[in-house]
């Protein structure tokens, strides 16, 4: 196994330890939290990184580079869904997109088509990346410590301004980028499921 494919491997564990702690109370764990989620996003951009420039891009690294980044995406904000951090209904809207979308690619690969990825489809998983840094930066600074008064007056204020305004930025991205994906491969598509 390559370096950059156990990069990608290991986002996989470091999700589970992100929802693990994420189920802990207390600003520790909450902190563990995002720096894991820091981490594996570090891994996603190295693992692409050196399979360019070691050229040990592989089709085994093809497939588990963007199933491991949806595992992180949806496992975490999973999480964040049975806290009562992000809406169900967000959720759903973005597990359907990348579900769907992956489901596609791989069919169309099948089919020896290759869909690349779109600006709107990178668009999407940077605003889902913050979207999740948010919301966990706010779970830390909900449970940080100091004599049960919380964070100072005007952050405690803005912190659920920037946690809905970031999900629906995130929400709204993904539905678009996933239309977006359909719309201008369904001849491609069309011609892989024939």
């Amino acid at each position: 196994m390559t370096l950059p494919t156990a990069l990608s491997c290991s986002r996989l564990v470091l999700t589970i330890g992100i929802v693990i702690f994420l189920n802990q109370p207390g600003v520790a764990a909450k902190s563990a939290a995002l720096a894991l989620f820091m981490i594996a996003g570090a891994t996603d951009w190295l693992d692409g990184y050196l399979a360019r420039r070691w050229g040990q891009t592989s089709a085994l690294g093809a497939i588990l580079d963007p199933l491991t980044d949806k595992v992180l995406i949806l496992g975490t904000f999973g999480a964040l869904t049975l806290l009562g951090v992000v809406p169900g209904w967000m959720l759903a809207i973005i597990a359907l997109r990348e579900v769907a979308v992956t489901v596609a690619r791989q069919a169309a690969v099948s089919r020896r088509v290759i869909l690349p990825a779109a600006r709107e489809g990178k668009q999407k998983m940077v605003s889902q990346v913050g979207a999740i840094v948010v919301c966990l930066s706010a779970l830390v600074l909900r449970e940080w410590p100091g004599g049960g008064d919380g964070p100072p007056a005007p952050l405690e204020s803005a912190l659920p301004w920037a946690v809905t305004g970031s999900l629906w930025l995130a929400t709204v991205l993904t539905a678009t980028s996933g239309i977006s994906f359909f719309l201008r491969y369904r001849a491609a598509l069309g011609s892989s499921r024939r």
